[in-house]
């Protein structure tokens, strides 16, 4: 099970961001193991992103600072000014404590540079609200359908039937 959610407390602008960290952590203390992925938003003297030396990553947001390992990277196709360009979409991935509780949840940051780099709610110069919500999920399910095949594709078949990259939805 995956969630997403456009608020995940303390990157959140009101009281909606602290009921997925309630839920996720739910799930996780009885053995669900669900991450749960969130932009990441990149705004002006609210959050940072930096690389590190040894391939780590850091992303602060509002004073929470969040240790990251960098877990993939797609180019999603998007549809801006009557033309169809690429998009780079990196995902980044966290493990954070679980309040009383000796277990840890996993975060996925989806970074893109054109489409979170504002408010959470707010339209960007590059894209509107739903055209950037609507490159989130579809960022979420390109990376779903990438971990579905690489697990239904036998590496060692020349012509894999197995895996779902063929599938049309």
């Amino acid at each position: 099970t995956w969630s997403l959610t456009a608020e995940y407390a303390p990157i959140k602008t009101g009281g909606l961001g602290v009921v997925p960290v309630d839920i996720q952590d739910n799930f996780v203390k009885l053995g669900i193991d669900t991450p749960t992925f969130i932009p990441m938003y990149l705004q002006k003297n609210k959050s940072e992103f930096m690389e590190l030396p040894n391939n780590e990553y850091r992303y602060t947001y509002n004073g929470k600072t969040f240790n990251l390992r960098k877990a993939a990277e797609t180019t999603t196709h998007v549809f801006r000014n009557g033309q169809t360009k690429p998009e780079k979409i990196e995902y980044y991935v966290t493990e954070e404590s679980i309040p009383d509780s000796d277990k840890k949840k996993t975060l996925v940051f989806v970074k893109s540079r054109d489409y979170f780099n504002d408010n959470i709610y707010d339209s960007t110069t590059n894209a509107e609200e739903t055209e950037r919500f609507a490159l989130f999920t579809k960022s979420v399910y390109k990376l779903a359908k990438l971990k579905v095949n690489m697990a239904l594709t036998d590496p060692n078949e020349k012509n894999p039937k197995t895996g779902i990259s063929n599938l049309k939805i």
